[in-house]
């Protein structure tokens, strides 16, 4: 259950599907499997250091990172609590996630510094497929809301966005392959010069899987494209390429440590010259998890 943001999708590659064949029911994913963790994950807390320069200088990982987020799952692996924080340690975001009896999330509360909530409604189909979202502001009224549509296998074909008013702002549409997997969002909006469409594609080689998508505008003018590299020990590569076939912007994900589940603990993240291909700057992020 979260918002719809487009800039997201073009920016971090959104490829995220649920898996299955066809003919064969989709077990829809819980909080904790969407994110990857491995086992009974409990709670899982994130600390980042900046460990190198932009002319690549190494400052070591010892000492204490600012902390990034604190999230907390059930033992059914759905998100219960998220603590957000800013670069100066404070708290910026608190969200609380209300799960009813049979596993959906049916109410998520955010609450910034100021004790401000905003207030996402979900509803459910009776096979437990999420077919409204209502964005609902402090005084309880609707703000906004989504609608989706699936098909039998629970995936959404559909999803629709309204005003408070009930106006439809914009359509997207969604189709998969036999695998389950994303293959294309079209998105209709009111202003046709507005409209886009992801078509994405997979394939491994080696042991290094691939996901791709091309992102296109209403004219079917080819503007982003990125790549997600995936090796056989997890590292992670991102690239993404301008219409011209550029390579505009590459970072890499790259596990060092991981715990006895498989969950990965030690994260070094570099930013690279898309150019020179030279690092312009490391994070170094640990991430602590219990189990039930």
């Amino acid at each position: 259950m979260r918002p719809y943001i487009l800039i997201l999708l073009i920016v971090m590659f959104l490829a995220v599907s649920l898996s299955g064949q066809d003919g064969i029911t989709v077990k829809r994913k819980t909080d904790r499997e969407d994110r990857g963790f491995i086992g009974p994950v409990h709670t899982v807390t994130i600390e980042s250091w900046y460990i190198g320069d932009f002319d690549g200088t190494y400052h070591g990982s010892g000492g204490s990172g600012w902390p990034q987020a604190e999230t907390t799952y059930n033992r059914a692996g759905n998100m219960v609590g998220r603590i957000e924080y800013d670069d100066e340690h404070q708290i910026k975001k608190t969200v609380i996630c209300e799960i009813d009896s049979t596993g959906n999330e049916v109410k998520e509360t955010e609450l910034d510094p100021y004790d401000h909530a905003y207030t996402t409604l979900a509803d459910y189909d009776r096979d437990g497929n999420l077919i409204e979202d209502k964005r609902v502001r402090e005084d309880g009224t609707i703000g906004s809301w989504t609608k989706y549509t699936v098909d039998k296998h629970g995936r959404i074909t559909t999803q629709t966005e309204l005003s408070s008013e009930g106006n439809i702002l914009e359509t997207e549409d969604r189709s998969y392959d036999g695998n389950g997997r994303l293959l294309m969002q079209t998105g209709h909006r009111l202003n046709e010069k507005d409209n886009y469409q992801f078509v994405y594609t997979y394939t491994n080689e080696e042991g290094v899987e691939k996901k791709e998508s091309q992102f296109f505008d209403y004219k079917g003018t080819l503007i982003i494209r990125t790549v997600l590299l995936t090796d056989k020990s997890g590292d992670i590569t991102y690239l993404t390429y301008d219409g011209a076939g550029n390579l505009y912007r590459k970072f890499t994900r790259k596990y060092v440590e991981r715990d006895s589940h498989g969950n990965w603990t030690i994260e070094i993240y570099t930013g690279w010259d898309p150019k020179k291909l030279i690092p312009l700057g490391k994070y170094f992020t640990r991430q602590m998890l219990t189990y039930y």
